[in-house]
C-alpha cells in the first residue's frame, strides 16, 4: 500500500506526516509521523511503501511515529466493508504486536459503511496473523478471512486464506 506523504518545514528541516483514516466529514483518525528514510518520491509524490522494515513508536502524549528498523516489519491490515456494513480485524499472532487501528467512513457519517483497518508493527521473527471479517451488503464476496505476512529471505511475505484453513493448521 503507498501512504502519500506532506511536509512542514521547521528551522529548515522537513518533517513527513501522513493523515491515516477518515472518519466523521473526511477528517483523519490520526497522523503519522514519519521518518524522512522511509519517504520515496516519483513523479513529484512524496509516499511512504507499506509494508516496510520500519517499527510504530507511540509516545507517551500519543503521536505515532514510524521510524526504520531492521528488528520490526510494519503493515497495514484491513478490508472494506459490505454496502452499509462494517469491518473488523482482531490480531491472532502474535499478542505483543503494536497496533494503532483508524477508520475509514464510506460516506460523510459513516451511514454507507465504516471500514477497520491498523497499521500493525512485529518483530522480524514473528509471524503476523490477522484475522478479518465484514459484514453488510456483500453481494457473494467472502465475509471472513485471514491475512498472513512473515520475513523470507530478508522480503515480506503475504498471503491470504479462509478461517477454516487455520484451525485445520492449528490442529495437526
Amino acid at each position: 500500500m503507498r501512504v502519500d506523504v506532506k511536509f512542514v518545514e521547521r528551522e529548515g528541516r522537513k518533517f513527513y506526516y501522513a493523515d491515516i483514516g477518515r472518519v466523521v466529514h473526511d477528517r483523519p483518525s490520526f497522523r503519522l509521523w514519519v521518518s524522512g528514510k522511509l519517504v520515496s518520491e516519483e513523479g513529484g509524490m512524496k509516499f511512504v511503501d507499506l509494508p516496510a522494515f520500519a517499527k510504530l513508536h507511540i509516545t507517551e502524549k500519543g503521536t505515532v511515529v514510524l521510524k526504520p528498523s531492521n528488528e520490526y516489519f510494519t503493515v497495514v491490515a484491513g478490508w472494506e466493508c459490505g454496502y452499509r456494513g462494517r469491518s473488523y480485524l482482531e490480531v491472532i499472532s502474535p499478542k505483543n504486536a503494536l497496533v494503532r487501528k483508524y477508520h475509514i467512513y464510506c460516506s460523510p457519517r459513516g451511514n454507507l459503511g465504516i471500514s477497520e483497518y491498523a497499521i500493525i508493527s512485529v518483530p522480524t521473527s514473528e509471524v503476523l496473523r490477522v484475522h478479518l471479517s465484514r459484514d453488510g451488503r456483500l453481494y457473494g464476496a467472502e465475509s471472513e478471512m485471514v491475512e498472513e505476512w512473515k520475513v523470507e529471505n530478508g522480503k515480506i511475505v503475504y498471503s491470504e486464506y479462509s478461517p477454516e484453513l487455520l484451525e485445520l493448521s492449528e490442529l495437526s
